[in-house]
C-alpha cells in the first residue's frame, strides 16, 4: 500500500527470519519479547477474589477496550490486603502492556496509562519494556500490526475457548531498531493515529446524528401523521400526547394474537424441519429475520413461541428489550418458525393494523422507556411481562393512512440508512488505512524518522 508523503524506505534492508515479517531494516534486530523486557512475563492470580464495594479495582480481560484499560468495566474491587497480597506476583505500573491471553478476545491489547493502584486477573499477561532495548510506546504500536497478529494466531490453542500460553507470548518476537529510532516511529504514528481517529470521530458522530433523526422522523410520522397541518385531539395517554382527529387509540392486545403457540399453527408435526432463533441472531435494527441468519433443527419442541413469516418479534429480556433487540420474521422454513422462550411473538390482525406500522410502534423509544420501566425479575434475569404488551395503549390511524406513514418512513429510511452505509463504508477505510500505516512504519517497509 502507498502512503503518499510516508513512502521513503531504507537504504538496505535484509531477511528478518520470520515468514510474518519478511524483510527488516539492516541495523534492526528481530527478538523475541522474553529478550526486550525488564522482568519475566507474568500473568494475575488464578484464583477467584472475594469483592467488596468501595475497595482496589480488580480488571480483567472484559475492561481492555480499544486498546485501554475502561475502569468502569472492572470485575469489582478487592480488600488492601488481598490487593497487597496479589502485587508480590503481579503489581501493575505505567507504561505497563497488558495482553489477554484467553478467552474470545485473545490477543487483544491495552498500555497503563495511570499510576492509580488496581490488580489484575489471570486472563492479562503483563509486558513491562526494558527501556535500555525497548521503547513501551514502540512496542505497543507493535502489538496492535497485522504480522504480529498473524504470531498470535499461529501459537494460539483452542480448548473450550482461544488461548496462548505464558511461554508462548515469551517466545513472539518483534522488530527492534534502535532505542531513539523507536521513539521517532511512536511519535509519528501518534501524529498520525490521531488525526486519522478524529476524522473517524466525527464521521462516527455523522452517523449517530442519521440515527437520532432517523428516530425522530419515525416517532413524529407513527404518533402524529404526515399532516402538519391536521387538526389535533388529546389522546388521553401521557406517552402518546395529541394525535390527529381521526385517530384512535387502543390496546395492543386488541390489534394482535399474542405469543401463538404450537397449537395455533396449522403444519407442525413432531420431527418437522423448524427454525431455531438464538437471541443473538436477533437484529437491533434490521426489519427482517432471513434464512441466512437462522439455524436449523429437525425437531418440535414443546415450551417454546412458535411464529411465522409476517409476525413481529420482540426481545423480552434486558438488556435486549432496551437496545431495541426485534424484527418481522421473513423468509423461514415453510413459513413457520422456531422461537426461544426469551421473545414475545405479535401477529397483526391485518384488519386493524398493519405489520410494519405496529413494528415502527415497538420501536419507538418511549415503548421501550414504558416497558423497561415495568421489568421484573433480578438483575440480568429481569424480563418485560406479558402484561404491558397486551395493556400497552398505541395510536391508530385508519389502515389506508397507515399504509402512507410506512411508505414515508421507508422512503426516508432507505435514504438514511444508504447515507449511513457509506459513512461507515469511509471509517473501515479508514480503520484499515491506520492498521496499514502502523504495520509498515513498526515493520521497517517505511521510513519515517524524519516525517515532520
Amino acid at each position: 500500500m502507498a502512503f503518499n508523503k510516508f513512502d521513503k524506505s531504507y537504504p538496505s534492508c535484509k531477511a528478518s527470519g520470520s515468514e510474518q515479517i519478511g524483510v527488516i531494516p539492516s541495523e534492526w534486530n528481530y527478538l523475541p519479547l522474553k529478550r526486550i523486557v525488564s522482568t519475566k512475563i507474568t500473568d494475575g492470580p488464578h484464583e477467584t477474589p472475594d469483592f467488596i464495594p468501595d475497595g482496589i479495582p480488580f480488571i480483567s480481560a472484559e475492561a481492555i477496550k480499544n486498546n485501554k484499560i475502561d475502569f468502569s468495566l472492572k470485575r469489582g474491587d478487592i480488600s488492601p490486603e488481598l490487593h497487597k497480597q496479589y502485587c508480590k506476583k503481579t503489581k501493575p505500573q505505567s507504561n505497563d502492556i497488558f495482553f489477554i491471553k484467553s478467552g474470545a478476545t485473545t490477543g487483544n491489547i491495552a498500555i497503563v496509562e495511570t499510576d492509580i493502584e488496581f490488580s489484575i486477573w489471570s486472563p492479562l499477561a503483563v509486558i513491562r519494556c526494558d527501556p535500555l532495548q525497548m521503547y513501551h510506546k514502540y512496542l505497543f504500536y507493535f502489538m496492535q500490526s497485522n504480522e504480529f497478529k498473524k504470531q498470535v494466531e499461529i501459537y494460539w490453542s483452542f480448548g473450550t475457548q482461544q488461548n496462548i500460553g505464558m511461554g508462548v507470548i515469551s517466545r513472539l518476537c518483534t522488530p527492534v531498531p534502535s532505542v531513539d529510532e523507536q521513539q521517532a516511529i511512536a511519535s509519528f504514528l501518534d501524529r498520525e493515529t490521531t488525526r486519522i481517529n478524529r476524522i473517524i470521530e466525527k464521521q462516527t458522530r455523522l452517523i449517530e446524528l442519521l440515527k437520532e433523526k432517523r428516530s425522530a422522523l419515525i416517532t413524529q410520522a407513527v404518533t402524529k401523521g404526515l399532516d402538519p397541518n391536521a387538526k389535533m385531539k388529546d389522546s388521553g395517554v401521557e406517552w402518546i400526547g395529541e394525535i390527529p382527529e381521526g385517530w384512535g387509540v387502543i390496546r395492543l392486545r386488541f390489534t394482535i394474537i399474542f405469543n401463538p403457540k404450537k397449537s395455533g399453527i396449522t403444519g407442525i408435526e413432531n420431527n418437522s424441519e423448524v427454525q431455531f432463533v438464538p437471541m443473538e441472531l436477533v437484529p437491533d435494527n434490521d426489519e427482517n429475520l432471513s434464512l441466512e441468519q437462522t439455524a436449523v433443527y429437525q425437531d418440535v419442541r414443546d415450551g417454546y413461541t412458535y411464529f411465522q413469516d409476517g409476525d413481529i418479534l420482540i426481545a423480552k429480556i434486558t438488556p435486549c428489550f432496551e437496545n431495541g433487540k426485534g424484527a418481522i420474521a421473513n423468509n423461514l422454513t415453510n413459513c413457520i418458525g422456531f422461537g426461544t422462550t426469551e421473545l414475545h411473538v405479535l401477529r397483526p390482525k391485518q384488519d386493524m393494523i398493519q405489520t410494519k406500522y405496529l413494528f415502527y410502534l415497538t420501536k419507538l423509544q418511549s415503548f421501550r422507556e414504558i416497558g423497561e420501566s415495568m421489568m421484573k425479575g433480578a438483575a440480568g434475569q429481569k424480563r418485560v411481562p406479558e402484561l404491558f404488551i397486551k395493556d400497552c395503549y398505541l395510536p391508530i390511524p385508519p389502515l389506508l393512512e397507515q399504509k402512507g406513514i410506512v411508505d414515508y418512513i421507508d422512503e426516508s429510511n432507505n435514504y438514511t440508512n444508504s447515507l449511513i452505509s457509506k459513512i461507515e463504508k469511509q471509517i473501515d477505510l479508514l480503520n484499515e488505512y491506520k492498521q496499514s500505516l502502523i504495520t509498515a512504519a513498526v515493520t521497517g517497509k517505511i521510513d519515517v524518522r524524519n516525517v515532520q
